[in-house]
């Protein structure tokens, strides 16, 4: 081949290399925002399973809260929605938008219920794990009790048996405890976990979104159909269960 041909078929090819290896560039930057995103998702959704865990136990704990108990729980469900739908349609700027309405929602109703927990000092029920190691501590320590003597033949020969008596009532079951135990332990953790999940996302779509405004690689995102990818907002607020949450003591 002649060095003209040469220069030819590289002025051909270079291009064709730039724009595969340009277009994989944005490929792992999309899935790298989505896979993000699939992470902050799923603190999302154990944010909700935890708050229906509190509908549950708030519904015969506060029976004098059940207007604001029933708002909590429309709530949850609009804020469980909004999280399908930027799970269907990730980065989309509108369903980002909606989320963030959604869950800045879901706070109010839930301090709606909270605030008279908080105003009257309701400590949170204590951990039934230590409850269980305490117990059989107390149990062993505490003094045997004296069997008694068996009764004398002669004082149980006038004694008859009625069989026809009713069975005495079962005792009531304990009621659920309110707040539940470590419920809201939990809850801080899973705002802690989405906060940071949060920021990777808007970090993968930070990137994503520079690298399809430069030139001249927006030509290729124009050509791919890539738009911007929209940023998340803060999601789930700790402040609104931080008077309810267990501080480990110092030592421990």
């Amino acid at each position: 081949m002649t060095p003209d041909g040469l220069l030819t078929a590289a002025a051909l090819l270079l291009p064709t290399f730039w724009a595969v290896g340009a277009r994989n560039r944005l490929a792992r930057l999309r899935g790298a925002a989505r896979t993000a995103w699939l992470r902050t998702d799923d603190r999302l959704k154990a944010r909700h399973e935890l708050l229906l865990r509190f509908v549950d136990a708030a519904g015969p704990g506060l029976p004098q809260a059940a207007e604001q108990v029933a708002a909590l729980a429309a709530a949850r469900n609009s804020a469980a929605a909004a999280r399908q739908g930027v799970l269907a349609r990730t980065g989309a700027a509108d369903a980002l938008g909606q989320l963030t309405r959604a869950e800045a929602a879901l706070d109010a109703a839930l301090l709606r219920v909270l605030d008279p927990v908080i105003a009257a000092g309701v400590a949170p029920a204590p951990d039934p794990l230590a409850q269980a190691v305490t117990l059989p501590l107390l149990l062993a320590t505490s003094a045997q009790p004296a069997v008694p003597a068996p009764a004398p033949a002669a004082a149980l020969a006038g004694l008859e048996l009625e069989f026809d008596a009713e069975p005495a009532a079962l005792p009531a079951e304990p009621p659920v405890p309110f707040p539940p135990p470590g419920l809201f332990d939990e809850l801080d953790a899973v705002c802690t976990q989405l906060d940071v999940a949060r920021h990777a996302y808007n970090a993968a779509a930070e990137a994503h979104n520079a690298a399809i405004a430069q030139f001249p690689a927006r030509l290729l995102a124009g050509a791919m159909r890539l738009k911007p990818i929209g940023e998340a907002a803060s999601l789930g607020s700790r402040a609104t269960i931080a008077p309810l949450v267990r501080r480990p003591a110092a030592g421990d």
